[in-house]
C-alpha cells in the first residue's frame, strides 16, 4: 500500500499533474478496527479504476498521481482541518457539521464509517501518515 504513488511522464514532460485521490480501496491494519465499514462499502464509495483510466495520460507527456488507499482513511482531496467534532471531538478547531471531510464518518447512503470518534492523535497520524505525503508529492 502507498499513500502516493507518481508515475512520471514516459515522453516528453508536460506541465500537467492527472490527480485521482479517490481510486484506492487499500484499509491499513492500523485503521481497520476505526472502520465499521465492509469492502462493498469501501468499494461503492470509491473512484474505481479511475486511476487505470487516465493511466496513458503518461504516454502525453502528463505526471500521473494517485493513491492506493480509501478516502474512508482519509480523504486525500480535502483540508487537514475539514474535520467536524463528531468525527475528532478533541480536535482545537472543528468545523460544525462535516461528515464527508476529512475524516468520512457517514457514507455517501447515511451508513456510519466509523465505529467511535477518532482521537485527535489518530487524526494527527493519519495527516501525517497519509495526507502529507500525498500534499508534498502533489
Amino acid at each position: 500500500m502507498r499513500p502516493v504513488v507518481v508515475v512520471p511522464p514516459a515522453r516528453a514532460a508536460r506541465p500537467i499533474v492527472v490527480e485521482v485521490p479517490h481510486a484506492g480501496t487499500f484499509i491499513p491494519e492500523e485503521v481497520r478496527p476505526e472502520l465499521a465499514l465492509d469492502a462493498v462499502a469501501i468499494q461503492r464509495d470509491a473512484d474505481l479504476h479511475v486511476d487505470k483510466l487516465y493511466r496513458r495520460a503518461i504516454e502525453l507527456g502528463a505526471t500521473l498521481l494517485f493513491t492506493e488507499i480509501s478516502r474512508f482513511v482519509i480523504d486525500l482531496n480535502r483540508d487537514p482541518d475539514d474535520v467536524d467534532a463528531t468525527s475528532v471531538p478533541e480536535h482545537p478547531a472543528p468545523r460544525a457539521d462535516s461528515p464527508r471531510g476529512l475524516i468520512w464518518r457517514v457514507t455517501t447512503d447515511g451508513t456510519n464509517a466509523l465505529t467511535a470518534p477518532l482521537t485527535l492523535a489518530a487524526w494527527q497520524h493519519r495527516v501525517a501518515q497519509y495526507h502529507a505525503p500525498y500534499h508534498l508529492a502533489l
